[in-house]
């Protein structure tokens, strides 16, 4: 099923590939494309993409589209593919049933499938024993590399409030971490859609100094708003 022509985003993309194969014969849904094997100038495993578009997209070519991306990709549409084989998180069911009842605005959808460092890309300050830490490079990726190819390939909407990021587990900590980042006037990154709407689901957020017995929780579901107190987050 080939994707509908439509003008490029005119943020300049550092990295991002000019294209990428895509196959929706690889997906358990017409509406759902595969697209495989994302390099990254910033880390070095490459990632697949899978990506949901809503009903009638292609009835609708001037039409553009919010967007949200999600962590662990694998595990919202295929079965396949899913951390707990056989179950996944139904969100093209979710979505479908949503927007077809009029509650949710038609909107694409980006699954950012995680890789065998998932540990590392998730988590933003090292740890002594189970070491992480690369959640910068990992925002670098997304908004300088993913959001500009995705914009390339799909009529998103690319201004930041029509862009979010999602998670659960340790993914929704990086979306915790970069949403609370992305605000901050020190951050590298230059999409304007970064710091758009994030969502945590069960975001593992646990300090760093839970080894030392004074460990507490910490952050904020929201990237407007800040942490209530300094503290470093780190893997349970």
């Amino acid at each position: 099923m080939p994707l509908e022509e439509h003008s490029t985003d005119d943020t300049p993309s550092v990295h991002a590939p000019k294209g990428l194969p895509v196959s929706s014969d690889a997906t358990p849904h017409r509406r759902l494309r595969l697209h495989r094997d994302f390099p990254s100038a910033y880390l070095p495993d490459k990632r697949d993409l899978i990506v949901y578009v809503p009903p009638g997209y292609g009835r609708h070519p001037d039409r553009t589209y919010p967007v949200l991306y999600i962590n662990d990709g694998q595990n919202l549409f295929d079965p396949r593919t899913s951390f707990i084989p056989g179950q996944t998180w139904e969100v093209r069911e979710h979505a479908d049933e949503a927007i077809r009842a009029g509650e949710v605005e038609p909107l694409i959808i980006v699954g950012i499938y995680n890789t065998p460092v998932r540990l590392a890309e998730y988590t933003h300050e090292r740890d002594w024993q189970r070491g992480g830490g690369d959640a910068d490079k990992y925002g670098l990726t997304l908004t300088r590399e993913i959001l500009p190819f995705i914009a390339t390939q799909y009529r998103v909407q690319t201004d930041r409030d029509s862009t979010g990021l999602g998670g659960s587990s340790l993914g929704g900590l990086v979306t915790l971490y970069l949403g609370l980042r992305s605000n901050s006037a020190s951050w590298p990154y230059s999409h304007p859609a970064s710091g758009g709407t994030t969502r945590a689901s069960s975001a593992t957020s646990t300090s760093a100094h839970r080894k030392s017995g004074t460990g507490r929780a910490c952050g904020s579901t929201s990237a407007t708003k800040k942490a209530a107190a300094p503290c470093r987050m780190w893997r349970p």
